[in-house]
């Protein structure tokens, strides 16, 4: 039992399957890490998943969403069975209010007694009947026969009868559309046709993008989240091997991006880089992961405001601004994992070696006079250099400005990897740009400076 955010308002929607099997899990008390792994799927969309269910059935809570799936039979009821000793009025009265979705703080005030002694007796009552966490707790509650249909008054003001009574195979948005007058009950897809896409097992997918367009895949992931979303639009991205970014809507008014990586390896490093390393970049600097599937290298993250740095033109005090946040940025993305493990060290023969290839391959096409300064520059072989967290393609196309707010955001980490921060981050980004602006330089380097590590600050002046 913990505090909790305010109470979601009924939406008399019916859990998709794979919500169910996910509730059902949540019931017999495993953890979200063994449900991911049982099903396959990440934590995040457990969360995300669990979350929507609570919306649809206007409960707070994993303990009330369990306690409403068996109020109305979404979950099969536990065979009732007798628990060796009576339980006393303050254990039935626990079991109720977790049922209920109280916070500590709810029932405390509830029973007046003190928010200590509110956990303190949910979890005599857990370690009692050995129940793993609160959802495991309601559903020994109805297998004991404490807990049954008569409890209907939520603690975030749902109404469950009004789910639980409907005829058999009726879902609850359908019940909801028999209390209307006969000429208000025409289907949603008949009087918004425009709107609504009709799916072959039933369920609708609202959106502006005819759905079929989008890959089986990603729908399949969005599916995992939400039976309900808009597909807004197709983003194309450069290149033939780079498969679009599909932008989705949605049932609470999010903005998702779904991508499919063009393989195991990017998939990865983009699924690591959220987990591990953008939480330090703060606060909405960077999307969050809602959903991901390794088999089929798709992900779901949360869309970040503003627009790409590299399509814009700012006023020039402006852009130094976003040049000198991105430092700022990266700088905390170095910082967030370091393995404390270097380059391998090259040996003077293969240093040789790759620096007569570099040159043998480049030289139609560079003056002589270069191709010596690379040959002196190349004399000797380079120290090994520390690992960083680095992001692999850190340019001003996957910097996302906010004009209003004059703030700089980061997207699209599935190049990010270990490797020394001068590898592809500063190095791209000083050839790139940085080398023909100056004052844009001075501005990255500022940032960058400010939070970088001693031996970044190092490799930054070299």
């Amino acid at each position: 039992m913990s505090a909790r955010p305010a109470h979601p308002h009924a939406t008399l929607l019916d859990l998709t399957p794979a919500q169910v099997r996910i509730v059902n899990k949540v019931a017999d008390g495993q953890s979200t890490e063994a449900i991911a792994s049982d099903l396959k799927i990440t934590a995040g969309t457990i969360n995300v998943q669990m979350k929507h269910c609570g919306q649809k059935l206007g409960v707070s809570g994993r303990a009330a969403v369990v306690h409403a799936c068996f109020v109305t039979g979404q979950l099969q009821r536990p065979e009732k069975s007798a628990f060796l000793e009576a339980f006393s009025d303050a254990e039935i009265t626990t079991w109720r209010m977790v049922a209920a979705g109280a916070t500590s703080k709810d029932y405390a005030e509830n029973a007046f007694i003190s928010r200590d002694e509110a956990l303190r007796r949910v979890r005599a009552l857990r370690g009692r009947v050995k129940a793993d966490n609160d959802p495991h707790l309601v559903a020994l509650g109805w297998r004991y026969g404490v807990l049954d249909e008569s409890l209907v008054e939520m603690v975030s003001g749902a109404d469950l009868p009004a789910l639980a009574r409907r005829w058999p195979g009726q879902t609850a948005l359908s019940a909801a559309f028999a209390k209307l007058p006969t000429r208000t009950r025409t289907p949603p897809n008949v009087s918004h046709q425009s709107h609504v896409a009709a799916r072959s097992d039933g369920r609708r997918t609202e959106g502006r993008t005819n759905v079929t367009d989008m890959p089986s895949a990603l729908r399949q992931l969005v599916e995992s989240v939400t039976d309900t979303y808009t597909v807004v639009a197709e983003h194309s991205r450069p290149g033939d091997i780079r498969p679009s970014v599909w932008e989705v809507n949605g049932p609470g008014f999010e903005r998702w991006f779904a991508k499919q990586h063009a393989g195991p390896t990017l998939h990865r490093r983009e699924v690591d880089a959220y987990r591990k390393w953008t939480v330090v970049l703060g606060v909405g600097r960077a999307p969050e992961l809602v959903a991901a599937n390794r088999e089929t290298c798709t992900i779901l993250v949360t869309a970040v405001p503003g627009r790409s740095l590299g399509g814009l033109r700012l006023p020039a005090e402006h852009e130094r601004k976003a040049y000198e946040q991105a430092g700022e940025l990266l700088a905390r993305h170095h910082a967030a994992e370091g393995d404390g493990q270097t380059t391998s060290e090259t040996t003077e023969e293969e240093w040789a070696q790759a620096t007569n290839d570099l040159l043998d391959r480049t030289s139609m096409y560079v003056p002589e006079h270069d191709l010596e300064l690379v040959r002196a520059l190349t004399e000797h072989t380079p120290p090994r250099l520390p690992r960083v967290a680095g992001h692999g393609d850190y340019m001003p196309k996957n910097w996302m400005w906010e004009e209003t707010e004059q703030l700089l955001r980061v997207i699209d980490f599935e190049r990010a990897e270990l490797r020394p921060a001068v590898y592809r981050d500063l190095s791209r980004l000083r050839y790139r740009m940085l080398h023909h602006h100056p004052d844009l330089n001075a501005a990255f380097h500022h940032g960058y400076g400010r939070l970088a590590l001693p031996v970044s600050r190092d490799v930054v002046c070299r």
